[in-house]
C-alpha cells in the first residue's frame, strides 16, 4: 500500500467538516438552552409601568424633524404611548390599531405617539411599511427606555395630563383589550366635549 495523497485529503478535509459541524452543534444547543430561558422566564409585569406612577417628561424629535415635549402639568394633553421595534412580530396587528386609533381620535386633548427602539433608519422602514401617520420617535436612549420601562413591547401607554400612568396595555392587543382602549379614548373626547379632565 502507497502514500495516497488524495485518500489522505479527504480524510482530513471530512475531519475537519466533522469538527466544525460538532462546534456548530454545541453553539445551537447553547443557543437553544438561551432562547429556552428567554421564553419560560420573560419580562415580569412589573418591569412595565404601573396604574398611577408618576413619569419623567423629555423631548425628542420624530422622524419627520419636529419636537415632541412630553412635558405634564394640568393644562396638557394626554398621551398615548406605543411602543414597538421592527424586530417585534406581536407589534404588527398593534401597528394597524394604533393607526386606526390616530386616525379616530388624535385632538388636543390625546396625542398619539409611536415611540420605537429602534435606529432611525430602521424606523423609516417600518412607518413606511404600515403608512404610520401618527407621528414616530425613533428612540435608543437607553436612559428614557429605562424610565417608561419600554424593555416590553408592544405596549400601549395612556399618560394623563400631569404624568400619571392612567392604563396600560402589555402585548397584543386583543379584542377584549381594544375595548376597553377605544373606551377610555372616548371618555377623554367626553371630558374634553365638558371642558374637563
Amino acid at each position: 500500500m502507497g502514500f495516497n495523497l488524495k485518500d489522505n485529503l479527504t480524510t482530513v478535509l471530512l475531519s475537519v467538516i466533522v469538527v466544525l459541524m460538532g462546534v456548530e452543534i454545541i453553539y445551537l444547543v447553547r443557543q437553544n438552552r438561551q432562547l429556552k430561558q428567554i421564553i419560560n422566564h420573560p419580562i415580569p409585569i412589573s418591569q412595565t409601568l404601573e396604574v398611577g406612577e408618576l413619569v419623567k417628561p423629555f423631548s425628542a424629535v420624530d422622524l419627520n424633524g419636529n419636537r415632541v415635549a412630553l412635558t405634564y402639568a394640568p393644562d396638557q394633553p394626554y398621551r398615548l404611548l406605543v411602543w414597538f421595534s421592527s424586530a417585534c412580530h406581536a407589534c404588527e396587528e398593534n401597528l394597524r390599531i394604533w393607526n386606526d386609533l390616530y386616525l379616530g381620535y388624535e385632538s388636543e386633548r390625546l396625542q398619539i405617539i409611536g415611540i420605537c427602539t429602534d435606529e432611525p433608519s430602521e424606523t423609516r422602514d417600518l412607518v413606511a411599511a404600515y403608512d404610520l401617520q401618527f407621528p414616530v420617535i425613533a428612540l435608543n436612549d437607553p436612559l428614557i427606555v429605562e424610565a417608561y420601562k419600554g424593555f416590553s413591547r408592544p405596549q400601549t401607554v395612556l399618560v394623563g395630563p400631569e404624568g400619571h400612568i392612567r392604563r396600560l396595555w402589555a402585548g397584543s392587543l386583543s379584542l377584549e383589550q381594544q375595548a376597553s382602549l377605544t373606551a377610555e379614548l372616548e371618555s377623554i373626547h367626553t371630558l374634553a366635549g365638558k371642558g374637563g379632565d
